[in-house]
């Protein structure tokens, strides 16, 4: 998945009652944790890491517990605005839905 389509997929379950922590990385190229010398590439392999114990081996992480992010490059967190996906909300309905959706949304376009 994409950038917005993964901000639009964690607004549109916000009130699931799984975790769903998202975190936006701010100016890093695509599989960016692959290069262990920048600071924020360690920090998203140190939080994913923590991410995947607390929701498997430990059980402490499968509260509800929410996380909308934006990282900095200096990994400053601060929230993720609302306005990340210009438009969001009117994308909602047309994530998901398989190969009917699809086709809908090339006859959109």
């Amino acid at each position: 998945m994409l950038r917005d389509e993964n901000i639009v997929f964690a607004k549109k379950n916000e009130n699931a009652t799984a975790p769903l922590h998202i975190r936006v990385y701010d100016d890093m190229p695509h599989v960016f944790e692959m290069f262990g010398f920048l600071p924020c590439a360690q920090h998203a392999m140190k939080e994913s890491g923590e991410f995947i114990r607390r929701v498997t081996v430990d059980g402490k992480g499968l509260a509800t517990s929410k996380v909308f992010e934006r990282v900095s490059v200096d990994c400053a967190l601060r929230p993720l605005e609302d306005e990340a996906v210009p438009e969001w909300s009117k994308r909602i309905g047309r994530l998901g839905g398989g190969h009917s959706v699809l086709t809908n949304l090339a006859k959109e376009e």
